[in-house]
């Protein structure tokens, strides 16, 4: 068909050559400089033009099908790359759903041999090396990604991570503040630099961290998940102060600490200690005592009795006991702690009256028999000594332990105020139920 429309063009333009020669018998002298002319008949001059501007046109279409056929055939070595890089990616994301992570490195390997700047591929060799905690590595691809895009938070948050797990943690903040710098409001990053500088101790900028947080779009649970967190690291804050000898931002802290949460008990205990050392006793007392009525705290009560025996005034201490039992002469937990301290100060027969007022068989109290068993001892009695001491056995073969935490039952023979185990501030509580 193409070679029956090519010999019906070109029998047209011999017939309209014909007729336009016997229309127009004259001629034309075409002059291409000085010394070079020509002279061309009319219907010459004609086809020429038009020959010339067909060759133009099929010049130029030349062109453009090459063109479109080279577009064409690197279009498809592409995709053929593209779905290689593709098969090689689902491979690899196989074996790392497979937990076969060692098997995805060569495929996400593959990928970027085929393309540098696959950043999903680099993430994950990060991520990989990260787990295997060879940290060079997994820094080396994460800052690979993020070079590619200097705001793919993703890749910074895994940069983090790495540095983090580092121990590298100035380069960790570093990267942090490149993430808020494009989000102020990132709760995340705010969270992790909290973290951070709370492992290097750095207490101020902590709670610089903290307190944005609390302004970040919390829902109400996190906010008081926060909120005693913001408390905690004030504490810390207070307690980093105090041991560098900043005792007056200390104290204000502590009692910062104590408007906004009147339970808090380590900012009292705190509070009281830098009293103590600054030598105002009679306001550490005060203090105490005013935090046990608001709060009857029986942590409040052993540091209170504490500081009354270190300062040699038991009687001071047994005094607050009878009293506190005189406006509460129900409360069993008065009369346990104020027989311990009879016994503690040898005054057995004291220590025998108030302890007999406790049910012997309330397993709230399992000291109560190895306290009893020893007062009969003092008292040369020493059968109901020893059936005192068989019902200890019975209820617990070992030393009860006085204070566990709340939060992770983490058990401890000293009072702190944040947990070793879980980092719960404001947790311990003294264990009348429990042995260890």
């Amino acid at each position: 068909m193409v070679r029956f429309y090519f010999i019906l063009f070109v029998l047209l333009l011999i017939i309209g050559y014909v007729y336009f020669d016997s229309l127009n018998p004259g001629s034309i002298n075409l002059i291409l400089s000085k010394d070079v002319s020509y002279e061309l008949r009319i219907p010459t001059l004609i086809l020429l033009s038009i020959s010339t501007g067909a060759l133009i046109v099929l010049v130029l279409a030349f062109i453009k099908d090459a063109r479109d056929i080279l577009v064409t055939w690197k279009a498809s070595r592409q995709q053929m790359k593209e779905a290689k890089i593709q098969e090689d990616y689902n491979k690899a994301i196989s074996a790392l759903l497979s937990k076969k992570n060692p098997q995805a490195v060569p495929y996400f390997q593959k990928v970027l041999f085929r393309n540098p700047n696959h950043t999903d591929a680099l993430l994950h060799l990060g991520d990989i090396y990260r787990l295997e905690k060879n940290y060079t590595e997994a820094i080396h691809y994460h800052q690979r990604a993020k070079n590619i895009d200097e705001n793919n938070i993703e890749a910074l948050f895994a940069l983090v991570k790495d540095y983090e797990e580092a121990r590298k943690y100035e380069e960790a903040i570093k990267t942090l503040n490149s993430i808020l710098e494009i989000d102020k409001t990132n709760v995340a990053a705010l969270l992790q630099a909290r973290d951070i500088f709370q492992k290097m101790g750095r207490w101020e900028e902590a709670y610089g961290m903290a307190v944005q947080i609390l302004k970040g779009p919390l829902s109400l649970h996190e906010k008081e998940i926060e909120r005693k967190k913001l408390l905690g690291i004030k504490y810390e804050l207070g307690k980093s102060l105090a041991a560098s000898k900043n005792l007056d931002r200390a104290l204000k802290i502590y009692k910062g600490i104590i408007k906004l949460d009147r339970n808090f008990m380590p900012a009292y205990i705190g509070l009281c200690d830098i009293l103590l050392e600054r030598g105002e006793r009679k306001e550490a007392i005060e203090l105490l005592e005013d935090a046990y009525a608001a709060t009857k705290s029986v942590i409040v009560l052993h540091k209170l009795e504490d500081v009354y025996l270190s300062i040699d005034q038991p009687e001071a201490i047994i005094s607050f006991y009878q009293n506190a039992l005189n406006r509460d002469s129900n409360n069993l937990d008065l009369k346990f702690f104020l027989g311990k301290l009879y016994y503690r100060l040898e005054m057995i027969d004291d220590a025998f009256e108030i302890l007999s007022e406790i049910d012997p068989t309330d397993k709230n109290f399992p000291d109560l028999h190895k306290i009893v068993g020893n007062i009969y001892l003092r008292k040369n009695n020493p059968a109901a000594a020893s059936e005192e001491f068989r019902k200890a056995m019975n209820l617990s073969k070992q030393v009860v332990v006085p204070y566990f935490c709340n939060a992770c039952d983490y058990h401890s023979n000293n009072w702190t105020g944040k947990c070793p185990r879980c980092g719960t501030w404001n947790s311990y509580i003294v264990n009348l139920e429990k042995t260890c």
